[in-house]
Formats: structure tokens, sequence, C-alpha cells
């Protein structure tokens, strides 16, 4: 797999004297990626395609927990300016460490977003800090960042939580995890974390499609979704009346809505009629509710009940009687009549006209007539004998 293999020790050095020059500072984020991208653009005269890649900056409280229910450390302190993102090759390359400052997808979420060259191949989250190299100040510690993240393609089984892989990472976000520290020179944290497709509202799975689901634990527990610090983003997946119970009605109301003879009043409710989590609401909601009322999969889509039954009947019934019955039956019938009966028939007339009336008539009668008119007996005896007896 492509990836960028960057000559780390002459990188280390750089971002090392930048440290060691300016102490520390926030400053050199306060510009925006989009607002790099745009003078760059101006200046050039050419626009800068993007992807899109978000970061939940670890706050103390959200983020990937291990299994033991760990998160991450905050990256926040009254040093903090927020997510920032550093790229060093590129369209419009920010000159200094911490990079541009990363925009805001959701404040209460922690979630920060960079539209990003594409050509771009690998880059850095941090916190906006740049502690310096004097590990004595209190700025020092509070410097965090990730390692170099690459950011072209994943092969399927290269991220366990992207177990597809994907063409590129856009649209995905990147989660620390809280149990991965690396030692590096670019902060006094650094730390490491994995790749995710981000559906909005601080939701990330591993799936997309109709494989999408929630796995942030802070957000999909128990078949709900809880919106953070919001009572009124509550609601069960497949709920679509938003009632409090997913039944009939739901899949019929979405119908309904499809059919454009209803619609959906809220955002909530259009959140809730998504059961399959795929980012639209379809007839496949419809039936992803049905298959769960019929307790045949679950609201995932896992499949609850068997196929057992409907394999076997139509394996032995349909297989035993049409290969019997059309075999035998037509084989015998058509075979012995046609052969018997059209072979005798044609034999006789061929023997009887041919040979016994057409061949015997006109051999008889027109040979003795031929013989006895033109060669006479009596004209040829008579003239001969009556002279030789008179004298």
């Amino acid at each position: 797999m492509k990836k960028l293999l960057l000559t780390t020790m002459s990188l280390i050095l750089t971002i090392s004297l930048a440290i060691t020059a300016s102490a520390y500072h926030i400053a050199s984020n306060t510009k925006t990626a989009e607002q790099a991208l745009n003078e760059y653009a101006a200046s050039t005269g050419s626009a800068v395609e993007t992807y899109r890649y978000y970061f939940l900056m670890p706050d103390g409280s959200h983020g990937h927990k291990d299994q033991d229910g760990n998160v991450p450390a905050s990256w926040y302190s009254s040093y903090t300016a927020g997510a920032g993102v550093y790229w060093w090759d590129g369209p419009a390359a920010p000159s200094e460490y911490t990079g541009y400052r990363a925009k805001v997808e959701k404040g209460d979420e922690h979630i920060f977003y960079v539209d990003m060259p594409r050509e771009v191949e690998s880059f850095i989250w941090n916190n906006g800090v740049d502690g310096g190299s004097d590990k004595s100040s209190a700025v020092y510690s509070k410097s965090y960042c990730t390692a170099e993240i690459d950011c072209t393609y994943a092969v399927a089984g290269e991220y366990a939580t992207l177990p597809d892989g994907c063409e590129n990472f856009n649209e995905c976000i990147y989660i620390i995890d809280p149990n991965l520290i690396a030692p590096s020179s670019y902060a006094a944290n650094t730390c490491i974390g994995s790749w995710y497709h981000y559906y909005g509202k601080g939701c990330y799975g591993s799936g997309t499609g109709s494989s999408a689901r929630c796995l942030n634990p802070d957000h999909y527990k128990d078949g709900k979704h809880v919106g953070a610090n919001a009572a009124d983003d509550q609601y069960i997946v497949g709920d679509a009346d938003l009632d409090g119970a997913v039944t009939i009605m739901d899949a019929t109301r979405i119908q309904r809505v499809i059919a454009q003879l209803l619609t959906m009043k809220s955002e909530m409710e259009k959140r809730a009629s998504d059961a399959d989590r795929d980012g639209s609401v379809t007839i496949m909601d419809a039936t992803r509710i049905q298959n769960c009322l019929a307790k045949i999969t679950d609201m995932d889509g896992n499949r609850l009940t068997p196929e057992v039954k409907p394999t076997e009947a139509p394996t032995e019934a349909p297989t035993e009687a049409p290969t019997e019955e059309p075999t035998e039956a037509p084989t015998e019938a058509p075979t012995q009549e046609p052969a018997q009966e059209p072979t005798a028939a044609p034999s006789e007339p061929t023997i009887a006209p041919t040979t016994a009336e057409p061949t015997a008539a006109p051999t008889a009668e027109p040979t003795v007539r031929q013989d006895s008119e033109p060669a006479t007996i009596s004209p040829t005896t008579t003239p001969t004998t009556a002279p030789t007896t008179a004298q």
C-alpha cells in the first residue's frame, strides 16, 4: 500500500528547531485551512480539491472507550485554542506548527473538521498548543498531538475499525485510543488512534450504507440514540411516530411519507425513521421495522430466525415431481404409435396401384393388336397355294 515515506529525522529536527526558537505560541492556528486554501487559489488561479476529515478531540469524557471503559485524557487546558491541523506537503501547507485552526463541527461533542487538499498524504491533529522544548515549563505538558496519520486509502483489514477498507478517508473521523501513546518530538503527549466512518451528530462506526451503526457508547445504548446533554434528542431507532415504541404503525408511517401522503415534522423524526441508519429514509427502513417486529432480524439487520424450513421444503418437492412424471409419459406414447401406424398403411397403396392395374392391362392389349393386324397369315398363304394347284 502506498504510504508517505518521510525522512523522519529531518522532519523532527525542523519541528524541534521551530519549537526551540519560539518557546510556545497558540497564535499560529488562528487562520483556518479554508482561508489558507482560498488565498492559495486566489494567488495561483486554480481551486484546490479537498477531502473532509473529522476529529474528536478528547475532553476526558467523550471518545472511543476501551474494554474497561477508559477514555483518553483531556486535551483541553487554559492554553488550548481548539483543535489544530498541520501538514507539510501539498498546496497551502502551513509554514509552522501547529498549523491551521480546525473548524467546529459540533461544539458540545468536541468534534472538529478540516477540508484538506487531496494531494496531502499524511498530517497531524493537535490541540493548538506548541509547548516549546523546555520540559520544565508548565505549558510543555499541555501540548497534545497525534502521530502522523495516513490519509491516502486503506485496504480491507488494514484498520480493524474499517474492515472493508476505503478509497480515501473523506467523511471519516479520527478517534484517539486511550491505550496507545507514542514518543515524539511534536508535543509532550503524542497519541495514536483509528479511523471510523462519521455519520454526523457525534456518531461514528465501522460500516457504510445498511451496515452503518453508531459504535460510540455515549450515543447509542440499548437500541436508543442518546444525544449529548439534550433530553429532547432521545429517540428509539425505528420509532417513526415518536410515540415511545416501535410498532407496525411506524412502518406504515414511513411508507406514507415515501408516497408523499405525509411529511416529517422534525429532524429527530427523520433520524428515528432511518431504521437502517444509512442516512436517508427509504422503503428499506419500513422493511427493517417489519422484520424486527416479526423477529426475523433485530434493528441492526442481524438475523434472529434461522432459515431452516424455507430451505428444506423447496429443495425436495420441486426436484422429484417434475423429474419423474414428465420423463416417462411423453417418451412412450409418442414414440411407439407413430412408428407402427404410418409405416404399415403407406406400404399397401404403393403396390396395388402401380403393379396390378397400370402394368398388366396395357401390356396384354396393345401387344396383340399390333401383331395380328399388320402381319396377317391368310393373305400370304392363299396366293401361293392357289396357282400351284391349278397347273
